[in-house]
């Protein structure tokens, strides 16, 4: 451990700064010239509305920080290499790999109208608002714990707010219970969020020791939930529903795409905790990504050969059912936005719609003059053709709409925190609160570091750049402590569980960038003209966090009481 100098201070302090900014991004203008060229990309990337403003946020902030640093050699080139390949076993390139391959299936799943078509079967089944809002819950916590937070958010905060606003239900109320219901479950599964890979890399954990773990505490959790949001939504629910007329089966609009897509999931899914389970993953030179790129690019060719009609109904049977899926498409408000214009084919929830795309050829026929009418003597100059990322868009929509979909911002933003991690270790922080939380464990034993580290984390998510900031930051800490310390199992164990609970749980606690599914669901839902102010996110999220983390953390001393003598 490097003694504090100065050095260590202008890195906590840039540290303090760029978290600051990713919590509340600051605007700037930008000057005339900068205005043309964004107007420019904008057009390109056939965008309506041109950037004014630079933001400093969350894509963004970091990434200056950690030039910043470099630039007063508070920090040697070493350190940001360390940030990109890693060290002791915690590889974050492989991290992000993983994390974005699955990103990229989960929500081609959600275009092919799979999870609005069980949401919509489940709420069609309900007979009263109590069974509706319990069983709306039950099944976004039984699908995010299959495919992690952001298709549940991508996919079901549009859907509460169509249904609400059709039968007369309370919008808020539903949309914090899927809110809360999608970022719980993540803590099960090491794919469900990012926060679990980095918690796995960083303790040398297998995939199925971290789920058989969490699977407990993340149950028990989900269902002490329930009942307190009936006691909190009962008295906003109505007495009764209003039917809405929509067909659960029009919502799937891909349905082989539906199948294929879980099938690769599942079986990506059972290879990763296979072969974690033997060590190959944790001692081999690859790394999970031998494992996750190549199903997410099976996928990515499946979409590709979607849009370009291979494997799709026939023209005439698609045509007569494009109509009804419009509607149910609209119906369920998909998030998915589309440009419906001269160039570029209607979309239905990510999917192309066939007559629309029929119509576009036969366009493009007349364009090109395949007709016997003859030339006429003074010919009209032919239409300027589209740029070619457009006419990529309008040839490969499904593909194109869930590349535009992808959380790209999260990579800048998580090798920057990885570095900058890196700083306060090569400058000395990490050592110094290491040792505090060590004094800690010292006096307080298991119990003290279970339940401190599970407030401390979730506090973490409101202050350090979301909960993957928090994440890396705090395991650095117990990594370094239980090398410096030797801990027993127990206090180990609970240290590293607690901080998986609160890591999770803390992306519904007091702020929206206590996770990018915050800011994300925050997004969708004024869109649908439904806005949540952040005093209101905090109140209406404080019972439920302190009641599943109480559980969390119960659950989780049990758990290394019973395991370790």
């Amino acid at each position: 451990m490097s003694p504090l100098d100065a050095r260590s201070g202008v890195t906590l302090g840039v540290f303090a700064i760029a978290n600051a900014l990713v919590i509340r991004p600051l605007r700037i203008p930008l000057p005339s010239a900068l205005r043309r060229v964004a107007a420019r990309i904008a057009r390109i990337l056939g965008r309506s509305d041109t950037p004014t403003h630079a933001t400093l946020g969350l894509a963004s902030a970091p990434v200056v920080a950690v030039l910043l640093l470099l630039a007063s050699t508070c920090i040697p080139p070493s350190v940001v290499r360390a940030g990109f390949v890693g060290r002791d076993g915690v590889r974050p390139w492989d991290v992000m790999v993983l994390f974005t391959s699955f990103a990229y299936i989960s929500l081609s799943l959600d275009h092919t109208g799979l999870l609005r078509y069980l949401a919509l079967h489940v709420a069609s089944r309900a007979t009263s608002p109590a069974k509706l809002y319990a069983s709306l819950y039950l099944l976004f916590l039984a699908l995010a714990l299959g495919v992690g937070n952001d298709p549940v958010v991508l996919s079901g905060t549009p859907f509460v707010a169509y249904f609400a606003a059709s039968t007369g239900l309370p919008p808020h109320a539903f949309a914090f219970a899927q809110f809360q219901a999608a970022n719980l479950a993540c803590a099960l599964l090491v794919s469900s969020n990012p926060t679990n890979l980095v918690l796995t890399a960083s303790f040398h954990l297998s995939f199925l020791q971290f789920s058989a773990w969490t699977a407990l505490p993340t149950v028990a959790a989900g269902l002490a939930l329930l009942p307190v949001l009936m006691g909190t939504a009962g008295r906003s629910l109505p007495k009764r529903i209003d039917k809405v007329d929509v067909q659960p089966r029009a919502a799937l609009v891909d349905p082989v795409g539906a199948a294929f897509g879980a099938s690769v999931f599942v079986v990506t899914i059972v290879l990763l905790v296979a072969l974690s389970a033997v060590g190959i993953l944790e001692h081999g030179a690859a790394g999970v990504w031998c494992v996750t790129a190549p199903a997410a690019l099976l996928v990515l060719a499946r979409d590709v050969a979607y849009d370009l009609g291979w494997g799709r109904p026939g023209a005439a049977a698609a045509s007569g059912e494009s109509g009804e899926k419009e509607r149910a498409s609209g119906a369920l408000g998909s998030s998915d936005s589309s440009e419906k214009d001269s160039t570029a084919p209607a979309v239905v929830s990510g999917r192309l719609d066939a007559e629309a795309r029929d119509k576009l050829d036969g366009e493009a026929d007349a364009a090109v003059g395949t007709t016997d009418t003859p030339t006429p003597a003074s010919p009209t100059p032919p239409p300027t053709p589209p740029h070619p990322l457009r006419a990529i868009r309008a040839a490969l929509p499904t593909t194109s709409t869930t590349l535009a979909a992808l959380p790209l911002p999260l990579l800048p933003f998580a090798f920057s925190m990885f570095i900058l991690v890196e700083a306060l270790d090569h400058t000395g922080w990490v050592g110094v609160w290491s040792g505090w939380w060590g004094a800690w464990a010292r006096a307080s034993g298991a119990a003290g570091c279970i339940f401190l580290m599970g407030v401390v984390s979730v506090i973490g998510c409101n202050l350090f750049g979301t909960n993957i900031g928090a994440t890396v930051l705090l395991s650095r800490i117990l990594t370094r402590w239980i090398a410096a310390a030797h801990p027993s199992p127990r206090a180990r164990y609970g240290s590293v569980l607690a901080l998986a609970v609160g890591s999770n749980f803390g992306a519904y606690s007091f702020v929206f960038p206590a996770s990018l599914a915050g800011l994300l669901w925050r997004h969708i839902l004024a869109e649908k003209q439904l806005h949540v102010l952040p005093l209101e996110f905090a109140r209406r999220n404080a019972l439920p966090l302190g009641v599943t983390l109480a559980v969390g953390c119960l659950v989780v001393a049990a758990e290394v009481c019973v395991m370790f003598k």
